[in-house]
């Protein structure tokens, strides 16, 4: 659940109605630029059994009410991961795809993936997952399996993995110009004291690898988290995790480049609560709660103030922390919700 800080005063509690929903870890949200849509999930039982829901509503921030969308279909997804095409909420996991079309309050299945999907509960096994403007990308780092979701045909097509090794953490990011992955590779010992950050780009249909990057660090708990990784204006940024110092930020140019920048000004503690690209910033959200913003324009990192509601990250599951809506972010987590408008910038 949800603890509140006694010493943060009522006036900083940024909530709003978390709506009919009961609370529950893993669901999907998507902002379809007029609502925020919260469908599925589950529930952990004392005797550690996960229960899954299937109900959902979407939020409308202009008049701050719910509406009930219709439920989705039955699934048994721990690690699901949710994108909007601007038409459809896509869904993807280990029981395969689902589409949502708010306009006619139906769901619908997607065509069956070429490989299976890892559920991190189940396996302990994750897949990275990207919507790219025009497709949706995923692919299994530990098979190099990768396919592409064209949803104006509803067909998949196969195409080679980023070869990037079997490393963890690992992601996808892309836009309408740049689709790169990334992995971590784990230190070769138990005194290794550097993490190298590996990348490649889809360019011309291969993949183009630039030589890694390297993260030093005093132990293993400083870690290039790409968990936590960016796109932004065609910069791809990384920084470290995991330490009170976190160490320097690093940027991917578009010529597969790499350089440095000034490092994250906030200690992320033991986990990330997850990291949103805002028009023209990226922010970094640490277990705490507390907020950084990176600029690509200065190449600088501010410090923010944002409410200490939780008492560490319980209900912030999953690789979606909040939506953006262009103006505020809004996260509904674990049953409560709350908005947040980021300071303008400098």
């Amino acid at each position: 659940g949800v603890t509140i800080d006694s010493d943060v005063s009522p006036p900083q509690y940024p909530f709003f109605d978390a709506g009919p929903l009961s609370p529950r870890l893993g669901a999907s949200l998507v902002w379809t630029g007029a609502e925020m849509i919260v469908s599925g999930g589950f529930v952990r039982s004392p005797s550690d059994r996960y229960e899954f829901v299937d109900d959902g509503a979407a939020f409308d921030p202009l008049t701050d009410t719910w509406r009930p969308i219709s439920d989705q279909p039955s699934t048994t997804m721990t690690s699901a991961k949710s994108f909007w095409t601007g038409e459809h909420m896509l869904v993807i996991g280990a029981d395969g795809g689902l589409s949502y079309d708010p306009q006619n309050d139906a769901w619908s299945r997607l065509a069956a993936l070429p490989f299976a999907l890892p559920d991190l509960v189940r396996d302990n096994l994750t897949f990275e997952a990207v919507w790219s403007g025009e497709a949706l990308f995923v692919w299994r780092p530990d098979t190099e399996e990768m396919a592409a979701y064209d949803p104006r045909t509803g067909q998949w097509t196969e195409m080679p993995g980023p070869e990037l090794g079997a490393t963890y953490p690992a992601t996808l990011l892309a836009d309408q110009n740049r689709l790169v992955a990334l992995g971590t590779g784990w230190p070769s010992g138990p005194s290794a004291v550097s993490w190298d950050v590996h990348a490649a780009e889809w360019i011309d249909g291969r993949w183009r690898h630039s030589d890694p990057v390297t993260f030093v660090t005093d132990n293993h708990s400083n870690v290039a988290d790409v968990d936590e990784a960016a796109l932004l204006d065609s910069a791809v940024m990384v920084w470290g995790d995991y330490s009170e110092d976190p160490g320097p930020t690093w940027i991917l140019d578009a010529n597969g480049e790499w350089s440095e920048a000034p490092p994250m000004p906030i200690a992320t503690g033991t986990v990330q609560a997850g990291a949103v690209v805002l028009d023209g910033r990226v922010m970094a959200l640490s277990e705490g709660l507390h907020v950084a913003l990176f600029s690509p324009e200065t190449r600088t990192w501010t410090k923010a103030e944002f409410p200490k509601l939780l008492a560490g990250p319980s209900g912030w599951s999953g690789a979606q922390p909040g939506v953006w809506t262009g103006t505020e972010l809004l996260v509904w987590a674990s049953g409560a919700a709350w908005r947040w408008t980021p300071p303008e910038p400098d």
